[in-house]
Parts: C-alpha cells; sequence; structure tokens
C-alpha cells in the first residue's frame, strides 16, 4: 500500500524531465490565452510540495500535530507564477521542482506502514497520509493531462 502509493506519487519527476524538451518560448509562453504558462504550472507544483513538506508531512514525520495552516489557493498560485517569470532558466526551474518533489518522496519514505494508513486531523477532517498523497496524486494527473493536451510530451 505505501509504497505504491509512493511511487504514483514519484511519477511526476520523470514527467518533468521531460518538460525540459519543450521549447522555451512555448515553456513561457500562456497554454491557451489568459492562461498559466507551462512554467507557472511546473512552480505550482513546487509551491505545493513545499507546503505539503512544511505543514503536513514533517509533523508527522516528528509527532508533532499538524498545525491547521491555510493557505488560499490564488495566493500560493500567484507565488508560483512569479517565481516561474522571475528569469529562472527553464531546466533550473525544472530541476528546482524534481528536488522538491524527491524530497517530499524521502520524507513519506520515513513514515512507517502502519502510520501511512493512521488518520491524523487535518482541519476539521481526519484522513490518513495514504489518501491525502492519493489526492496530491490525482491533481498531479490533472495538469499532466491539461499539458499533455497541448504538447508532444507525455
Amino acid at each position: 500500500m505505501k509504497q505504491e502509493t509512493i511511487n504514483n506519487y514519484r511519477q511526476l519527476e520523470n514527467w518533468l524531465s521531460e518538460l525540459k524538451q519543450i521549447p522555451e518560448k512555448e515553456f513561457y509562453a500562456p497554454m491557451e490565452e489568459g492562461k498559466w504558462s507551462l512554467a507557472a504550472l511546473v512552480s505550482h507544483f513546487k509551491y505545493w510540495d513545499d507546503f505539503v513538506l512544511q505543514y503536513r508531512l514533517k509533523p508527522i514525520v516528528e509527532n508533532r500535530p499538524i498545525e491547521d495552516v491555510r493557505v488560499t489557493e490564488k495566493e500560493m498560485n500567484e507565488k508560483a507564477e512569479a517565481h516561474a517569470h522571475s528569469g529562472i532558466d527553464q531546466d533550473a526551474l525544472v530541476d528546482e521542482v524534481i528536488a522538491k518533489r524527491h524530497e517530499v518522496v524521502g520524507l513519506l519514505e520515513e513514515i512507517t506502514e502502519d502510520k501511512f494508513g493512521e488518520p491524523v486531523s487535518l482541519g476539521d477532517r481526519s484522513i490518513t497520509v495514504k489518501e491525502y498523497i492519493d489526492g496530491l496524486t490525482e491533481h498531479d494527473d490533472h495538469h499532466r493531462k491539461q499539458v499533455e493536451s497541448i504538447t508532444s510530451v507525455s
């Protein structure tokens, strides 16, 4: 159960590497008129992974209660977009995101199988680490499909 969930979550790392093949002009251009660029979408993964790492997984690994830290999707996405268009090189951005995902996976590996399936309080709901990571993997898949619909990356 645990390893399959982690492997599914880790799959994004290989896919992200493929995005380095996309021409830079295409990478930084909006995917559709008035929409994010591919660079902003890639950066989005890093910002959310950092949130998951700091405010969800570290407390679990350190046997601390999970604080009810909330950020708005808009706030997080604006930071991600600003970073993506700050002048950072395409390869460097992709590498940052892969490194952050790798860091999250490393922390997931530290969580015991028992704890992985044990409910934790997250705000006003109870959820297991497995359910939480499965939800994040679905989120990744949603964005991958968006990108795959407009590029040759699969």
